[in-house]
């Protein structure tokens, strides 16, 4: 089986000779354990997430990935803001039409969409630091 280190270190260098993969402006932390390697932080774009994915699960010793990269988001938007554009994807939604859209509040929900008379389903929007909970 293979070190800790020299896997971290065959991982790292896989990372740093791919030109698609920019580790100086979107670093990645590596942990390797028992065979299985996690990898996390922000990656460029998805290109780059599963060409990251591919080179890791080449290196000898990895036998499994715990997957923690994301991907850089095109535009940073605050918790608002993207509650709001995924309550109007879903208020937009035909095959939603019968469900109730509602944020949680500290008090009370805020309803987006109710008033229907016999509702399938509720469905509540909220966002925490840019992802949803």
């Amino acid at each position: 089986m293979s070190s800790r280190r020299e896997v971290l270190k065959k991982v790292q260098a896989a990372f740093e000779h791919d030109r698609r993969i920019n580790l100086h402006r979107h670093p990645v932390h590596m942990d390797f354990s028992d065979g299985i390697l996690t990898l996390e932080g922000e990656m460029e774009h998805v290109a780059a997430k599963k060409i990251g994915l591919e080179l890791a699960a080449g290196v000898r010793g990895v036998l499994g990935i715990v997957d923690r990269l994301r991907v850089a988001p095109a535009e940073r938007m605050s918790d608002g803001v993207i509650r709001d554009h995924v309550r109007d994807a879903l208020v937009q939604e035909p095959a939603l039409q019968a469900c109730v859209i509602a944020a949680p509040g500290k008090e009370q929900a805020t309803i987006f969409r109710g008033s229907i008379p016999e509702p399938r389903c509720t469905i509540e929007v909220a966002v925490k630091d840019g992802w949803s909970p």
